[in-house]
């Protein structure tokens, strides 16, 4: 992959492990990685052609981009990348010495996957798990 982007400018957001893979494994082979604070931000670039790219995670640019009108001139390239440094699946963060709240997240999650909410909610919003960008970081590049 990081052939293909030699010479190309990629957007990633600012503080995330994408921008930290990007800057890791692809700039040192000729990518310019360029960080953004907010997605519009990053959105806005990829439609003037400040961008080439963008290193998002799959979930999160079909909803707030690709999903929508200004994005149908997009697509996914290539397969999801899969790095250590990208992690695996969606986490939420919580203060180490909030331990109540972190109990509370865990047992009002369980309980949902127990009732089946969390699958009907799931359902609702993300790909279906034999998708193959379901939950990965995957790049977005120009049609």
């Amino acid at each position: 992959m990081q052939q293909s982007l030699k010479g190309k400018r990629v957007g990633v957001l600012t503080g995330t492990s994408r921008e930290a893979f990007a800057k890791s494994r692809w700039a040192p082979a000729g990518v310019t990685v360029r960080s953004f604070d907010f997605n519009s931000q990053l959105v806005a670039s990829l439609l003037t052609g400040e961008l080439d790219a963008t290193l998002q995670d799959s979930i999160e640019i079909t909803q707030a981009f690709l999903n929508q009108h200004q994005g149908q001139n997009f697509d996914f390239s290539g397969p999801a990348l899969k790095d250590p440094m990208l992690g695996s699946g969606v986490a939420m963060a919580v203060r180490k010495s909030d331990t109540a709240l972190r109990d509370d997240l865990n047992a009002a999650l369980e309980r949902l996957k127990r009732n089946g909410q969390y699958q009907a909610i799931t359902r609702r919003y993300l790909p279906p798990a034999d998708d193959p960008n379901h939950g990965e970081s995957a790049t977005c590049i120009a049609a």
